[in-house]
């Protein structure tokens, strides 16, 4: 007898595939179904392209607003660098692409990225010029993401879950960028 396994079945102790309730919510209101959620998705993304011709503040406002403070405070929290290495984000308007260049690093006993190969602390400042151990291309930042993050590169280059949300949080930004057709600048 062959028995299914799926992320909603279950086997019992006899082997039988039982159905696993789906779980419960207090708030039911956090519970969306996937057509729900991704028609969702495809209308606020589509609001924000159509205004994308119209300029930033067109864009801007399909936006939900931001409180400026908590993103403040949320910016300035400890962080602690992911030792597997860094992103470079960056847009290619002429190719309507987003790159995230990858750059190896170890992280030293004050907790500072350096460079593998010399050493020496790694300047947030353009000091040097380092080419980077992998460089990855994409249309969208969901596109560019599943690739970064669930594809197997033979190396994980996001070894911290907040270096991954992280990179998230950017790609969304570059993404947003260049549909307005507006310049990024990596936080």
């Amino acid at each position: 007898m062959s028995v299914c396994f799926t992320a909603r079945c279950a086997a019992t102790p006899a082997g039988i595939v039982a159905r696993r309730a789906p779980p419960r919510f207090a708030d039911r209101s956090l519970v969306t179904t996937p057509s729900t959620s991704y028609a969702h998705h495809q209308k606020r993304r589509g609001a924000v392209a159509a205004a994308a011709g119209q300029g930033t503040e067109a864009v801007a406002a399909a936006l939900p607003q931001l409180d400026a403070s908590l993103d403040d405070r949320l910016s300035q929290r400890p962080l602690e660098l992911d030792p597997a290495g860094y992103f470079i984000i960056k847009v290619d308007a002429e190719a309507k692409e987003l790159v995230a260049d990858f750059y190896t690093n170890f992280i030293n006993e004050q907790g500072l990225a350096c460079d593998p190969v010399t050493g020496k602390v790694i300047s947030c400042k353009n000091g040097g010029v380092r080419l980077p151990a992998r460089s990855w291309r994409g249309r969208s930042a969901k596109d560019l993401s599943v690739t970064i993050l669930e594809t197997d590169h033979g190396f994980q280059p996001c070894t911290h879950l907040e270096h991954a949300n992280y990179l998230g949080r950017e790609l969304q930004r570059a993404e947003f960028a260049l549909l307005a057709g507006a310049a990024y600048v990596q936080d």
